[in-house]
């Protein structure tokens, strides 16, 4: 069953990053499963970079290939991430109140956003806030506290959390960091999980910017099914057949 085999594999790897290290047998007698299929889940993991293989077990990633540091991310698909930003910033209606979530494509979007419109824009991005803070326009601008995730330079906790708690926005622009095939959607860090789940519920209408190669991607964090999201804008390199399965499921989408 693919999503049980899913859900022990987030398990093995939240249990090998408590530890650190772990062998084979150990993971077979704690989940009660044959050790070929513990191997095969730590191979899956390690194609993932999440952990590390090691003979006879896995180790932890110091450095997951699902978190990387915020300026490699900002490096990464940066065309296809500007056009998505480009675009969607068509989608503003004068007058909108937006949550913005901390996310590159997003950065690159806040860089968009007309300035003859009259906004409320919310954020957990020190970045998003520096770069409408040079705007001349009447945007107004509300940063949330938190503690600050240095590596991908954002906030989080509970103060991120309660901030966006209490506001019930027009327009919630967020990022995918990872869709399965099953259409869940994923996420590397549980802090940013938790910061994640209250904007969806913060907002009317939910947008999703990401380019096509976060698709058919699991990550550790589950963020939820797909459908939860009104409009998808990404790139013209979504796999055709996936466009349309998720179009069946009634999400607006845009190709760009």
């Amino acid at each position: 069953m693919k999503i049980f085999t899913e859900e022990r594999q987030n398990k093995i790897a939240e249990l090998i990053n408590l530890k650190g290290r772990i062998t084979v047998p150990e993971l077979a007698a704690e989940f009660n499963i044959s050790e070929i299929t513990i191997r095969r889940d730590l191979n899956d993991l390690e194609n993932k970079g999440i952990i590390k293989r090691t003979h006879g077990g896995a180790i932890s990633n110091p450095k997951s290939a699902q978190e990387l540091q915020f300026e490699e991310q900002m490096e990464l698909r940066i065309e296809e991430k500007k056009r998505i930003a480009r675009f969607a910033a068509t989608l503003l209606d004068d007058g909108d109140s937006l949550i913005l979530e901390s996310s590159t494509t997003n950065i690159y979007f806040s860089e968009f956003i007309p300035k003859n419109k009259k906004l409320k824009i919310f954020t957990n991005s020190p970045t998003i806030l520096a770069n409408l803070r040079k705007s001349d326009s009447d945007i107004e601008v509300f940063c949330s506290g938190g503690f600050l995730k240095k590596d991908v330079y954002c906030l989080a906790g509970y103060d991120t959390i309660n901030f966006f708690n209490s506001i019930f926005a027009d327009k919630a622009f967020i990022s995918i960091s990872g869709l399965n095939k099953e259409n869940i959607m994923s996420i590397a860090s549980q802090d940013e999980l938790e910061v994640k789940k209250s904007i969806v519920k913060s907002a009317k209408q939910i947008i999703a910017l990401s380019d096509s190669s976060k698709f058919k991607t699991s990550l550790l964090y589950r963020v939820g099914s797909i459908d939860i999201i009104d409009i998808l804008v990404t790139d013209k390199e979504i796999d055709p057949q996936f466009l349309n399965k998720l179009t069946k499921m009634g999400i607006k989408i845009y190709t760009v």
